[in-house]
């Protein structure tokens, strides 16, 4: 597709526009349609198959999809919307995550995209004659927990005062592991609270420190293979509980309640999970630079370690703005 991305956007989005038109007609066409199939007739589920019925609505999701396609132009140098995928979705909504915008502005923009797909599926199919899939919404919705689990009102910085006293009180050796395991590596809850042999890829000399570290290989958000690094001592623990267990694997819900309470016993505000990826990358950059290493440099080495696709996102998180 050619033209600027507004122009491309607003081609997808003449496939969804509803405007003057029945919404409840248009909600009774996608209950039969779901009843033919044989598929339950859900909110979701008719949400996915209607039109946009409203300008504002429209005009916001637009808004929002466009600025998906800058992003994607941005960190993989995208210049068609058909080309955008849910590696790229997956990656935006998690950007959107880290910098810490409301819920409900969240929610947006994952109502948005899931339009967009429905958009971009009726495209495929009317004009390039493919039936295409595009997994947007599934993107969403196994980011949605994270969301609402992180996405908490706060103003500055996310980082604890004391994650260190925090760790040291947590009530089980799991909830004690994975608090380590993000507070040394900036790793998300997702991919901390879960680890199998598989991952774990020996050690290795820091360049920077001299500190032999631990690796974890993991996915990130978007696909891709990415390696965290862990301190020596919390890379031996993890090897002898994946030994003794077969693979290390905490509940989420579990081990945010136990960081809750630890932080309320070292009277510290609690940050959920995403506070010691905060800490993390306060602390790292401010090691790097205190070894002489330059102020861009020690952002570029962050950023690559927290699986940033761009400077800015980190220095939110290290300067809190």
């Amino acid at each position: 597709m050619r033209g600027n991305f507004k122009s491309q956007v607003g081609r997808l989005f003449q496939e969804i526009d509803g405007v003057g038109c029945s919404k409840w007609a248009d909600k009774q066409q996608a209950r039969a349609e779901l009843q033919s199939r044989g598929e339950s007739a859900t909110s979701s589920a008719i949400g996915a198959r209607t039109s946009l019925h409203s300008n504002s609505t429209n005009e916001k999701y637009f808004d929002k999809c466009v600025e998906l396609a800058n992003w994607a132009r941005e960190v993989d140098g995208i210049k068609d919307v058909e080309k955008i995928n849910s590696a790229h979705v997956a990656e935006f909504l998690a950007e959107k995550i880290d910098v810490g915008v409301s819920l409900s502005h969240w929610a947006g923009y994952s109502a948005a995209f899931s339009k967009l797909e429905q958009a971009q599926q009726k495209f495929a199919l009317s004009v390039r004659g493919e039936d295409k899939q595009f997994g947007y919404r599934a993107a969403t919705a196994a980011l949605r927990p994270e969301a609402h689990a992180e996405l908490q009102r706060f103003q500055g910085t996310r980082n604890y005062q004391n994650p260190t006293a925090m760790i040291s009180v947590m009530q089980t050796d799991a909830g004690r592991l994975t608090a380590a395991i993000q507070h040394e590596s900036g790793l998300r809850i997702t991919a901390a609270a879960k680890v199998t042999a598989e991952q774990l890829k020996g050690l290795i000399k820091d360049r920077y420190t001299g500190e032999m570290r631990g690796q974890i290989q993991y996915v990130c958000k978007g696909g891709a293979l990415l390696t965290a690094t862990v301190s020596h001592k919390t890379y031996s623990e993890l090897q002898g509980h994946i030994l003794n267990k077969g693979e290390f694997k905490i509940d989420h819900k579990a081990y945010r309640s136990e960081l809750k309470d630890a932080a309320a016993k070292t009277g510290q505000i609690f940050n959920s999970s995403h506070g010691l990826r905060w800490n993390y990358a306060q602390e790292r950059f401010g090691d790097l630079i205190s070894r002489g290493i330059s102020y861009e440099k020690a952002l570029g080495v962050v950023s690559a370690e927290m699986g940033h696709h761009r400077i800015s996102i980190t220095e939110h998180y290290v300067f809190g703005k």
